[in-house]
């Protein structure tokens, strides 16, 4: 039995074209391993150098310098340290809480990062709040609960400058329900001191008389339609103290700002207005 079967196997007939197809097969296979080997060998060697390329900024001041581009360490960032977000038939909430570090002073990350939660904590109970009474209100003048129009609450942030003296912030909330409202809370810190600055601590004590002849230059280079918009009984001057809003830029301009309805008529929305470049400290 064993003799016939291996007589049968010998008979069987090869294709000519086999030994080609077996030889091409074989020489994909060495291609393929050949380029999995080299491209393994590649991606090895891109991380190798990008580990060394970090190690290298972080910790030669030279080899920063020669890159332009400040030591990792040295700068002062903000990130979202925790997100909300909260949905149902009375609100849409949606929060991005910041935190900063980096800046070299713990005690400063410490106060800034937890002044920043405790008034982000606040809003989104107020606006939860606020939301419920006006789905109540709404229920009990016989609205149908499918048709309420639930509150909208964004709470962000945008960094507007940092470097190694000074870092700058605004955090948004912007809230919708029968109309568009937002409000600001603008951070500009000074790394060396750790505090909050002023238009006092940059301009000194003249600094009413300098800020309000810039705003009002800048109100002259308004549209006719934004003045149009401009309440007529505004005295500048009484609008700029030491808690006046600014930020500053990422040019090291100084940006006041007044908030809607504060100047003006709802329609003209946030108004700001460039200072100019920010000066040496001043300590009058």
């Amino acid at each position: 039995m064993s003799n016939r079967v291996e007589e049968a196997y010998n008979c069987i007939p090869v294709a000519t074209e086999l030994p080609d197809v077996v030889s091409q097969a074989l020489q994909r296979g060495r291609k393929i391993q050949k380029r999995r080997s080299v491209v393994k060998y590649m991606a090895t060697l891109a991380a190798v150098i990008s580990l060394v390329f970090i190690t290298l900024l972080n910790t030669t001041s030279v080899f920063a310098a020669a890159y332009e581009v400040p030591i990792l360490g040295d700068i002062c960032r903000i990130f979202t340290f925790k997100k909300i977000d909260l949905e149902d038939e009375t609100k849409i909430i949606n929060v991005k809480v910041p935190n900063i570090e980096n800046t070299g002073n713990t005690a400063l990350e410490h106060r800034i990062n937890l002044e920043i939660s405790k008034l982000i904590s606040e809003e989104v109970e107020n606006a939860k709040n606020r939301a419920q009474e006006y789905y109540d209100a709404y229920l009990l003048t016989g609205g149908i609960p499918g048709e309420f129009l639930p509150l909208e609450v964004v709470i962000d942030y945008d960094m507007k400058c940092s470097d190694a003296e000074i870092v700058s912030f605004v955090i948004y909330k912007f809230e919708t329900k029968a109309s568009f409202y937002q409000e600001n809370r603008f951070y500009n810190i000074d790394l060396e001191s750790g505090r909050e600055l002023t238009l006092r601590d940059l301009y000194g004590g003249n600094y009413k008389e300098i800020v309000s002849a810039r705003v009002r230059e800048g109100i002259a280079q308004l549209s006719e339609e934004r003045k149009f918009y401009l309440f007529d009984d505004v005295v500048i001057e009484d609008l700029i103290d030491t808690d006046r809003h600014f930020y500053i830029d990422s040019d090291k301009t100084v940006v006041v700002v007044f908030q809607k309805y504060e100047i003006a008529a709802g329609a003209a929305g946030q108004l700001e207005f460039p200072i100019g470049h920010i000066p040496e400290h001043n300590n009058d």
